[in-house]
């Protein structure tokens, strides 16, 4: 493996590492990430614009409660980290982050799939100031599709530990 494709591996890597980090007191600390990604294909994507041109999840998304209401950028992905395989509750979710280009702090949004059952749920963030700072206190919240606590609880942590 080339020096490059070997340091965006352990990015990755160290990344998916750093994100799974357990906190016992907390509901989402029950989240997995799924084994490490072992080729640089699999590292670098897919991304959520990705994910939308898949016909079982853009009919997810056509159908998600509140998607809607969601600004245009949403509906291509805008700027997007490589989705991840998480673990929760026994079930594997594909966690998607994009964000509004060019305004990463202003508006955001995670979103978790489940390829078995076809659902979809989400969160989307955006900034209240003028002066956005991805910080949760200034952001207004919309969830998507009626996560259940713990969902809830992961998908906001999701949306932090990427901002």
């Amino acid at each position: 493996m080339k020096t490059p494709a070997m340091a965006l591996v352990l990015a990755a890597a160290l990344s998916i590492v750093a994100c799974s980090q357990e906190h016992a007191a907390d509901p989402a600390a029950r989240v997995r990430v799924v084994a490490p990604v072992a080729d640089q294909a699999a590292v670098l994507g897919p991304y959520l614009s990705d994910l939308l041109k898949r016909p079982d999840f853009a009919a997810a998304f056509e159908t998600l409660a509140g998607a809607r209401e969601l600004p245009a950028w949403t509906r291509d992905g805008g700027t997007a980290t490589p989705v991840r395989k998480i673990t929760l509750d026994g079930r594997t979710l594909l966690v998607t982050h994009g964000c509004k280009p060019h305004d990463c702090a202003g508006e955001r949004l995670v979103l978790a799939y489940d390829e078995q059952g076809h659902a979809l749920w989400g969160v989307f963030a955006r900034a209240r100031r003028e002066q956005p700072d991805a910080d949760e206190s200034n952001d207004e919240l919309s969830w998507l599709g009626e996560p259940g606590a713990e969902l809830k609880a992961a998908l906001q942590q999701w949306l932090y530990q990427s901002a």
